[in-house]
């Protein structure tokens, strides 16, 4: 394991500790991660990781903006994901995992392209639901 590695591994785990804080910081620590393991991913040829981490890096840049700004006024809430929420959610995922299946699928030579895109997508909708501190408990809401 690399020193660039395991830099990586701990800005990952500071920046989970940060977000669980509700820590603004969670996002710039983020932004060292995801940069970092881009850098990573491009070396060892995973361009589909690669890419994710840019996505990634655009999520965790709303992320602090919307964090931030929310601390200067009346800092924003944690509020629960209404079913327009979840419905909206589940079709852009689904949506973007059939893309970006089908993409590595006919593109690349990756072996499991549809399961690896669905839980790229869902990766995706998680970060942007932290972004904008929804919650959701338990799969009936319970």
């Amino acid at each position: 394991m690399t020193y660039t590695e395991i830099a990586g591994f701990i800005f990952g785990i500071v920046g989970i500790w940060l977000t669980i804080k509700e820590n603004v910081w969670c996002f710039p620590i983020g932004i060292l991660n995801v940069t970092i393991s881009f850098f990573l991913f491009r070396e060892q040829q995973l361009y589909s990781d690669a890419l994710q981490q840019v996505v990634y890096f655009i999520l965790l840049g709303y992320g602090w903006y919307k964090w931030s700004r929310g601390i200067t006024s009346n800092s924003l809430e944690i509020t629960r994901m209404t079913t327009t929420w979840i419905t909206i959610l589940t079709f852009v995922s689904i949506a973007l995992a059939v893309v970006m299946g089908t993409i590595f699928d006919r593109y690349t030579d990756a072996t499991l392209p549809y399961w690896d895109s669905s839980a790229t997508a869902i990766c995706f909708s998680a970060q942007f639901l932290v972004a904008r501190k929804k919650l959701r408990t338990g799969i009936c809401g319970l």
